[in-house]
């Protein structure tokens, strides 16, 4: 973000600033109390500096359960289509969250579409360059994060309701290569520099 000297800010600007500030602080509390200890200090307060394992134990399902998200799942991705929104979006990529933590349901069918509705919800990249990004989707104390794909990791709630997002390119870019590598590319495609992101979501729907 480019702000010229002397012009106030939006508050879509203000919540970009304080989003990207409490994702430095959930990522790296200790950077961030050393730089600004007194917005580090007021944030210590919301619990962020908690951050969830990626490798505590799996959240499991029961069979009711699991059928209630993958019904979920379909009618959440049918609803968005008919009529695209930002609760349908969230829901489909909750669904799906779950179902992926619990590790019993394959959604390789269904990614490209959740890499597109997670683009579009996010505002994020799905670029193999730059620093990682992260956006807020809501509210709550995040837990546990889940890969969506490698590169892609989700953070949730107790309860898996989503709250953020991080985009790690270096993580996207080890599974370009790695999907090269093994044939999956699009290497020959003559328009890749235009359709950067969608090539991205194809490649990265495993």
């Amino acid at each position: 973000m480019n702000i010229p000297p002397g012009r106030r800010l939006s508050a879509k600007e203000k919540n970009e600033i304080v989003s990207a500030v409490r994702a430095v602080y959930r990522r790296e509390p200790d950077k961030l109390r050393q730089v600004l200890p007194k917005v580090a200090e007021l944030l210590g307060g919301t619990g962020l500096d908690r951050r969830p394992s990626r490798f505590s134990q799996p959240h499991k399902l029961t069979e009711l359960e699991r059928g209630r998200r993958i019904k979920g799942l379909h009618t959440a991705l049918a609803a968005h289509r008919r009529e695209p929104s930002f609760s349908h979006a969230v829901e489909a990529l909750e669904d799906a969250l779950a179902l992926i933590e619990d590790g019993q349901q394959d959604l390789s069918g269904e990614k490209p579409e959740l890499l597109r509705i997670l683009r579009k919800v996010t505002g994020l990249s799905l670029s193999t360059k730059g620093k990682l990004t992260s956006r807020e989707l809501g509210s709550g104390e995040p837990v546990r994060a889940v890969l969506l794909i490698r590169g892609v990791v989700c953070h949730l709630t107790w309860d898996s309701k989503l709250v953020s997002v991080d985009i790690d390119p270096k993580a996207l870019l080890a599974r370009k290569r790695a999907l090269q590598l093994t044939g999956l590319g699009h290497g020959n495609a003559s328009d890749v520099s235009e359709r950067h992101d969608d090539y991205l979501t194809e490649a990265f729907s495993g």
